[in-house]
């Protein structure tokens, strides 16, 4: 029985296709995400939409683990927004027409309503740290200003006539 298991489909199931080695890189990063974003990650529904997804750009379902680990790999900020067209067009063999598509429903339907939660993880701002920052760095993010690595201001002059002590 060579029949495919939609267990593989979601960004969750689709790391057992990884070697074991890589798979643990990836489980330290999923330890960071946010609760509700990784919920999004697990949600067997997640799994339906990219069947479905797979499905309707008229792709074998046994493609599904392929799309999953993509959405993975760019939850985690290991490749970006950006990407994902290329990524796609490249990993399933599509046009750029039909992979762009494709990320954008992804990018709307999937990862939409987390978005602004997105965008604070891969800036650093829920994990914090310079690690998250440098990772932010990494996959295209424009530069968090950190006030804490800011040299303070000169104070002003004292104003004429005032004392001072």
């Amino acid at each position: 029985m060579n029949k495919y298991i939609p267990f593989d489909s979601g960004p969750m199931g689709a790391l057992i296709a990884l070697p074991e080695i890589e798979m643990d890189k990836y489980v330290d990063d999923l330890a960071k995400v946010p609760p509700r974003i990784f919920g999004i990650l697990n949600d067997p529904r997640t799994g339906a939409f990219i069947r479905g997804l797979v499905k309707g750009h008229q792709l074998p379902e046994q493609k599904s683990p392929v799309v999953a680990l993509a959405i993975l790999l760019v939850v985690l900020g290991r490749d970006t927004l950006v990407k994902l067209p290329s990524i796609l067009s490249t990993e399933l063999k599509l046009s750029n027409d039909q992979a762009y598509k494709m990320a954008k429903e992804i990018e709307e339907d999937l990862l939409g309503p987390v978005m602004e939660e997105l965008k604070r993880y891969w800036s650093g701002k829920w994990a914090g740290g310079t690690e998250a920052r440098d990772r932010a760095e990494e996959v295209g993010l424009p530069n968090v200003l950190n006030l804490k690595d800011q040299e303070k201001p000169p104070s002003p002059p004292p104003m004429p006539g005032s004392t001072s002590n």
